[in-house]
Order: structure tokens, then sequence, then C-alpha cells
């Protein structure tokens, strides 16, 4: 059993990245249970421990997370959250001794103090476990072989893998997938944080030369024992920077070169070692040429994107961060709950899309909206002390071991550091776990005596003696929790299993009873999960029960509240039931949560339109449109089921590219040329590179071109030319119309301008040749 917590620490970092990341419930759910079962078989063999620094931060940091879940009086969520208050209070809540949480999804906030507590559980197990030498030393070497044929692995899959995960799982089609991430930017978080960490070692492993000539020092070199481990890890060094390289992730390779520059300047400051800095110089060259042989251009054409480009990653990268400051604004304190900015993001979220934006991409936008000005300071404070006080007590030693590795761990914290401007990887259980472990580096390596190691004490951390009555029962309580919650969890999920399909819910009108059942069931197993609530809300509502259906809508909002989903239904029942107030101000509540979603601007203008308020139901249509303009001919069809008049339709189409163009292609389908040859004009002179694609005037060309009205067929294709002027099939399209209407020359330029852009494009070719000889 005393071996057991140091197997079980090795299992947990191997199994968290092999879990592809460590993202889904059954893998964070092993990685939890494992460490609190590790922490609590040291605590009962181990007569002292070591207290790390900033453990009591790190304490009172998830205490504040305990506090986000926990329901509070409603005169205190006013005080301190007062935009969540107001929202509470125009909802159907009774305000009048009311207790209310601060988290807006307190399931998702629960799933992160377990995850934050078994971090912090991990913190406390490596700082005691790496307590001497052998073990460092044992610790690095299986990390360097680890980590080598992971990347192995993944430069491997990525060349001839078969299109999966670990060749097994095949990831979303959506991924940039590398190794058993479905993220690149995650595996080289991942690999960014511990390469720093491994070329240390292989610092230290260098063997001693004494001066001579080269040869006498060749010789003495290869002879010596540590010589070949040392060559091992180089090698091991060049492949695990090689496949950060490879996975072509900007941010993963801009924070690894700054971290290795970083540790080269650390070491140009050792004493008497500053000849260390010219290895990260050759390092980089090796790497140069390692990446060559798989070749750049992959690699500068990703970075070439970095140029705004519209709907690229980038830019709406930014857009979302610019969003998320309204979030900040209105919760600057305590935020909107720890893990629930895939819910709060909503109500902020400037653009339409399909895309679902379930982080921030930044990772300390997303703890200021998550945990609020309150939690970030704390968080933060927690990491600065545990890296002062490392760098303190390393800069203290002359120990030279002690000094290179904790030059590496702080390299590795300061990769990550930045590269989480640009994402999420603390949000990624893996990582998140690295990132922690990585801080218990930076302690072990700055405190553990390497040399003279007393039989007391192998730490210069003060120890502290276990009182099993204080210690053991924390990590037990969270053990059972933890593994009562995922029971719970997946139990439910089995009991509705028949009845989901996915994110949907299929309940046939036969299996209603049967549905009910399982429902109330999973809702008495998993008691923070809303849909459960809801599912039963609409099965009472479809039997005609509303006084229950009204009940269960307002459970699933209790624990949700910020779901515009459930409060479209609520909306739709209390209309139904002729409260119209109500109806209305719910309705209102769903667009002010969620206000860039199509469906509910659809069933607001829906309600406007039943009782006869057509000018508002416009309004909400147009500004709908304006969000997604896409989605035109959807509203076009409400409005039409309505009975509105076409002037009531042309009056709720924004003057938006896109949107003209839906409406136009509306009035093509229903004979309304004239109008429709209005709209277009419109639509093109409002048309730029940034909001169309060059398909969508095709469909506008193809129209007048098939009509024979060759002349506004040129004007359309000519306009997208001026717009996408390196698009080769335009260019071609204008070519042919050209000798359509019989202008050869200007048709023998466009074909030219074809091959310019795409000079293996035969079929300008041959057309080229033809006309060239037909054109004097």
């Amino acid at each position: 059993m005393k071996r057991l917590p140091w197997y079980t620490f090795l299992f947990v970092l191997v199994f968290s990245p092999l879990a592809f990341g460590t993202v889904e419930a059954w893998s964070v759910g092993i990685m939890e249970i494992s460490i609190f079962v590790a922490l609590l078989v040291l605590l009962s063999n181990r007569r002292y421990i070591y207290f790390p620094p900033g453990f009591i931060l790190l304490l009172v940091f998830l205490s504040y997370l305990v506090i986000q879940i926990i329901p509070l009086p409603a005169v205190v969520i006013r005080v301190l959250s007062p935009s969540l208050y107001e929202f509470y209070r125009n909802s159907l809540m009774d305000m009048d001794g009311s207790w209310l949480s601060l988290s807006i999804q307190r399931k998702e906030t629960l799933k992160e103090v377990f995850r934050f507590s078994s971090y912090a559980g991990f913190y406390l197990l490596s700082v005691n476990l790496l307590d001497s030498q052998k073990r460092v030393r044992k610790l690095l070497s299986f990390l360097s072989v680890f980590f080598f044929l992971l990347s192995i692995e993944a430069i491997l899959q990525s060349l001839i893998g078969n299109g999966r995960l670990l060749w097994i799982r095949t990831p979303p089609s959506s991924s940039s997938p590398f190794g058993p991430y479905v993220n690149r930017n995650h595996y080289a978080g991942l690999m960014e944080m511990v390469l720093p960490v491994v070329f240390s070692y292989f610092i230290l492993q260098r063997p001693s030369i004494r001066y001579g000539s080269l040869k006498d020092r060749l010789v003495e070199f290869m002879t010596q024992k540590r010589a070949n481990m040392h060559m091992q890890l180089g090698f091991f060094c060049i492949v695990m920077a090689t496949s950060i390289f490879l996975s072509l992730s900007r941010g993963g390779i801009i924070s690894v070169s700054l971290s290795m520059i970083l540790l080269g300047v650390l070491f140009f400051n050792e004493q008497g070692q500053r000849r260390l800095a010219s290895f990260v110089i050759v390092f980089f060259i090796v790497i140069v040429f390692s990446v060559g042989w798989f070749g750049w251009e992959p690699i500068v054409e990703r970075f070439e994107r970095l140029r705004p480009q519209s709907g690229t990653v980038e830019e709406l990268r930014l857009t979302i961060w610019s969003d998320s400051f309204g979030i900040i604004r209105d919760y600057l304190l305590t935020g909107t709950g720890a893990g629930t900015y895939l819910f709060a993001y909503p109500a902020v979220r400037s653009f339409f899309s399909d895309r679902i934006v379930d982080h921030a991409h930044n990772d300390y936008i997303e703890l200021l909206t998550d945990i609020g000005l309150t939690g970030t300071i704390l968080f933060c404070f927690f990491v600065i002390t545990v890296i002062y006080r490392s760098l303190r007590k390393a800069a203290s030693r002359r120990d030279r071991m002690s000094r290179l590795l904790t030059a590496g761990a702080f390299a590795g914290t300061v990769a990550i550091l930045i590269h989480s401007i640009t994402d999420f990887n603390l949000h990624i259980g893996a990582n998140g776990l690295y990132f922690f472990f990585l801080l218990s580096l930076l302690v072990s390596f700055s405190h553990t005596r390497f040399q003279n190691q007393s039989t007391i004490s192998g730490s210069y951390l003060r120890p502290l003696e276990v009182n099993r009555r204080v210690f053991i029962p924390v990590p037990a309580f969270l053990l059972g929790v933890i593994v009562l919650f995922n029971t719970g969890v997946f139990a439910a999920k089995a009991k509705m299993g028949r009845f989901l399909a996915g994110a949907e819910v299929v309940v046939r009108e036969d299996d209603a009873p049967a549905a009910l059942r399982a429902a109330l069931s999973a809702a008495s197993l998993d008691p923070l999960e809303p849909l459960y609530y809801h599912i039963v809300a609409r099965i009472y509502e479809e039997e005609q029960q509303l006084d229950r259906a009204f009940r269960y809508y307002l459970r699933s909002l209790e624990v949700s509240p910020f779901s515009s989903h459930y409060l479209v239904d609520l909306g739709g029942l209390l209309a139904r039931v002729q409260r119209d107030d109500l109806a209305e101000r719910i309705l209102n509540q769903a667009l002010e949560v969620d206000r860039s979603n199509p469906e509910v601007y659809l069933t607001l203008a829906g309600y406007y339109f039943r009782k006869k308020r057509i000018e508002e139901g416009v309004m909400t249509v147009r500004r709908a449109i304006m969000f997604a303009p896409r989605e035109t001919k959807k509203f076009i069809t409400l409005m039409l089921l309505n009975g509105l008049e076409e002037e009531e339709i042309a009056e709720a189409i924004p003057e938006s590219f896109i949107a003209c163009m839906e409406y136009a292609d509306y009035l093509i389908e229903t004979g309304n040329t004239d109008m429709a040859d209005k709209i277009i004009n419109l639509s093109l002179e409002l048309a730029d590179a940034n909001n169309s694609r060059p398909y969508q005037f095709l469909k506008i060309y193809n129209y007048y071109y098939h009509r024979r009205r060759y002349n506004d067929a040129l004007r359309v294709v000519l306009k997208a030319i001026r717009l996408f002027p390196e698009n080769a099939s335009l260019h071609l399209i204008a070519a042919r119309l050209y000798e359509r209407m019989g202008i050869r020359y200007r048709a023998v330029e466009e074909y030219r301008k074809v091959l310019l852009v795409d000079p293996r494009n035969r079929i300008a070719s041959k057309a080229l040749g033809r006309l060239v000889e037909q054109v004097p």
C-alpha cells in the first residue's frame, strides 16, 4: 500500500493526456477519484506531510468556488451581483425570502469545484512524493520516455494515421486533432509545459569534460556513463519540439519558442554556467532542420492566416474577447459561476453562427467572466506565491541540480501562461492537471535536498505532523461526494438512454408514460441537471396537465436560469393559458440571455403577430435578420403564415447584403421579378469582401444568365471580380460570358487572368489558344 500513491501518481500523469485530454465525464471522474485515493493512502501512511507554498490561498480559492454554489439570501446577491439580482427579479421568482446562488449553472460550477479540488490534491500529493533526489530522477526519466513516445505517436498519426485519435476514436468533423487531443492547440499546450523540464534534465545529464584537444574531449565524452543518457534526452527533446511545430499550433510554437529563449537567458545568468545558453541556440538550429525535413510550408501558411480575413478563427476570437467584456462588466465582482461561460456568453454574443462558443479562447478573460475579480485575484495570488517562493528559494541555493530544474519548470510555466492569452488550455482536464503539476515541480525542484540529504527530511519545506482526524476526513469526504455525483450522473443517463439521441430528446406518444417515469427518476438521481425537469414539463404539457408542466418548467429554470430554450417553452405555455403579460416578459428574458438565437426571435415575433401587434413583430424580425441574415427565408415564411403584406415584409428586411440576397431569392421564387431586380441592385451596392462570398454572386449571375440578360449577368460577375480578384472561377465565368456576348478580346483578357491565378487550368488554356487564333 505504501507504493500505491507513487504508482497512482504516475498513472494519472499518463492517463490524463491519453484519455483524449480528459475532457469527458468518464475520464475526469477517473482522474479525480485516482488522485483522492492516492492522497488518502499517502496521508494514512505518513507521519508528516509537507505543506507547499500557496496552499492556504488555494484552499481559500476552492472555498470561494463552493460559495458560488451555495444558495444565499436575495439581499446578499443584490450586493455581490446586482446584474444577477435584476435578472432574478425580472423572472417569475418570488424574491421575498428567496435564496439564490451566484452561479447561473450550479452543476457546472460543482464540476469545477471537483476538478480544482483534485488539482489541489495532486499539487499536495506531488510535493510530498517528490522529496528525494531518487524520486525526482525517476520521475524525470519516466516523463522523458513517456512524452517522447507520445510525440512519436502524434507525428506518425499526423503523417500516416487513419484519421482517428490514437488510431481508435473518430474526432468531430470540425476539429483539428493532433496526438490524443481533438484540438492541436491543447496538444501543443501540454508539450510546451513539459519540454523545458526535459531539456533542463538533458542539460543536467551533460558529462563533465576536461579541457584538451577536440579528439580527447570527444573520446572522453563517449566513454562516460552519462553520455548515452545525455544524447537520448537530447533526441527526445528534438522529437518533442518537432511535434509542437508539426501540430501547426501558432500559440504553441510562439509559446515554446519564448519559453526556450527565457530558459537560455536563465542559463546565461547562471553563475559559472553561461555556456549552457549556447545549448538553446544549437537546439533551435537542430529544430529548424528537423522540421524542415517534414516541410515548413504548412507552418508558414498557418502563420500567414494571421492576416485579417473574414470569418477566420482569429477574427472570431477577437470578437469573442470583445463580447466577453460585457459579461465582465455586468458580473465584475463574482462572475457568473465557474464553468458557466457556455451559458453566459449568448447574452452578449454579437454575431450569428452555427458554432457553439463554449470558451473565451483566453484563460484570463474566462477566469474573469466565470469567477469574477474576486476569484481571479485569489487564483493569481496563489500562482504568483508559488512561483515567487520557488524562485527565491532556488536563487538562494548553490545546488546546480536544483537551480537548473527550477529554471526548466519556470520556463514551462511561463509557456502555458503565454499560450493562455490565446487559448483555453487551463480548462482542459489534462492540461489543467499538468499546470498544477508544473507548480508542484517548481516547489519540489527548489526545495528538495539533492545533496547531503538529511535522514529526517528530504525537503527544505517544513514538515507538518499528520493529525488523521483533521487531514483524512476532508479528502475522504470529497472522494465520497465525487463518487456519489458521478454515479448519479451516469445512472440518470442510463435511465434516459432510450429517449436521448445525442443532444436531442426523442419521445414517441406511446412512450410518454415510460419517458415520464424515466425522467422523474433521472431527476432524483441527478437533481442539478435541468434537462430532466424540462422533459417532464414537456410531457405534462402534451398531456394537458398545465399546472404540473408550469411547475417543472420553473424547476428547470431554477437550475439553469439562463437557458433560452427553457424560457421560450415556458413563455409558450404562459401564452397558451392567456397569461400574456407574463408570457411576453419571459420571452423577452429569453432574448436577453440569448440575443443571437433565431429561434427565440421567431417565437417572440410569432407571439406579437398572433396578438396583432404587427409593428413590434416586424421590428423583432428585423433585429433577428440583422443577427442571422441567412435565416431570412425562415422569417419571411413566419410573416407569410401570419398574413403580412408584401410592404410589411419588405419593411422587416434590413440593408444587409446577405439578407437582401435571400429576400431577392424569395421574390424570384414568387415571380415578383421587378421587385427582385431592385433588391438585387441594392444588395450589389451593399456587397464587400467582408460580408459576401463568390458563390453568392453566382446565384444572381445564373438568374440573369438563364433569362439571357447578359449585361446584367456581366455586371454581377464583374462586381464579384472586383471583390475577389484572385478567384480563378470568377474570371473563367466572365471570359465565357464575354465569348457568348461576342466580345472576344475581353474574353482573351479574362482567360489570361485565369492562367495568372491558376496556370494549370486546362479549360482556360484551350479556350485561350482557340481565341488567340481568331482575334487579330
